[in-house]
């Protein structure tokens, strides 16, 4: 999953770079130029309009060429989600033998594990969690970054920054949207397998459900942290977040369960909770993901789970928040 989520991501950018060339070479074009009239002392004042003008021009070119880039990117999510989805269709019967402890020999699902046909997979393709198509989300992207350059222009100016100042400070604020674009091509991959998993759990009767499993390192954020290990039925879309990397572990019948031997020993693997988490970790990785004063918290008896909250989110389903400190005092 990673390595085609590199390979989307890669070709984002490349079209994203393609896209704002041009611009980025004039604004860079633009610092050497205004650096040139300073030299020849010429007046400040003039120096900023002449400036001015030809970065609002150059934001207004950026903008035409980003809606081009728009559709290319609402494609390349769209392929990476169909990737995603058959990689998770491929791989599922292995995550489910695997949650149901150590295979005895000679028994696998095998015949009686049912894959998503082609066309169902194809229903994870081009849309959104909202159920809107990808190119809604994409084409918002022109508009997104042509304000953030604007914002700083008028930021630099009113705070009174050299005209190569703010026109650096413009050119940085291009890269926002490519930012957004890989954000969203990461979440709907992501989304579209989970998606194809759980459609996967829901037709299979060795699946009972499953489990939230947060990344089992000092990179995990407190959400998926405190959420780990929380069962789902198969029908129940799992709160996530913008880049969440959980994952979904089915909850199976042991093996004995499953051909009906009882003298087959139960070896599922144990439960990814965030006590068994967090007891891998040195306390400084433990003030790193909760901040020093929800760490303190907890240290004197708080419930991870008072440090999240699930809330809706028109775009991305059902979104896991980190509540504030202000709420939890």
């Amino acid at each position: 999953m990673l390595e085609r989520e590199g390979v989307a991501i890669s070709r984002m950018q490349r079209a994203y770079k393609a896209a704002t060339a041009a611009s980025i070479a004039e604004l860079e074009a633009l610092e050497e130029r205004i650096a040139e009239r300073e030299a020849n002392g010429e007046d400040p004042s003039q120096t900023i309009l002449w400036m001015r003008q030809r970065i609002i021009d150059n934001i207004e070119e950026l903008g035409r060429n980003l809606q081009a880039f728009a559709v290319e990117g609402a494609t390349i999510t769209a392929d990476g989600q169909l990737e995603s989805a058959i990689l998770a269709n491929e791989a599922s019967v292995g995550m489910v033998e695997a949650a149901a402890g150590r295979k005895p020999a000679g028994v696998s699902l095998g015949s009686s594990w049912t894959n998503l046909p082609d066309e169902q997979l194809q229903a994870f393709v081009g849309f959104s969690g909202d159920g809107s198509p990808l190119g809604v989300l994409f084409e918002t992207i022109p508009q997104v970054t042509t304000d953030a350059m604007q914002m700083a222009l008028v930021q630099g100016i009113s705070l009174g920054e050299g005209p190569r100042t703010v026109a650096r400070r413009v050119r940085k604020a291009a890269d926002i949207g490519r930012s957004r674009a890989e954000t969203i091509a990461r979440t709907e991959m992501i989304r579209s397998a989970r998606e194809a998993q759980r459609q996967l759990y829901t037709q299979n009767y060795a699946v009972q459900g499953y489990r939230r499993q947060a990344t089992q390192d000092s990179r995990v954020c407190l959400a998926c942290l405190a959420l780990s290990g929380t069962l789902h039925k198969t029908d129940e879309i799992m709160p996530s977040h913008v880049n969440c990397r959980c994952v979904m572990v089915p909850a199976t019948m042991s093996w004995a369960e499953i051909t009906g031997d009882s003298s087959i020993p139960d070896t599922r693997p144990p439960v990814a909770t965030p006590e068994r988490i967090l007891a891998g970790l040195s306390d400084a990785d433990k003030v790193a993901i909760m901040g020093p004063q929800r760490y303190a918290m907890y240290m004197e008896g708080k419930p991870l789970a008072d440090f999240v909250q699930v809330v809706p989110n028109q775009d991305w389903g059902p979104n896991t928040r980190v509540r504030p400190l202000r709420e939890l005092i």
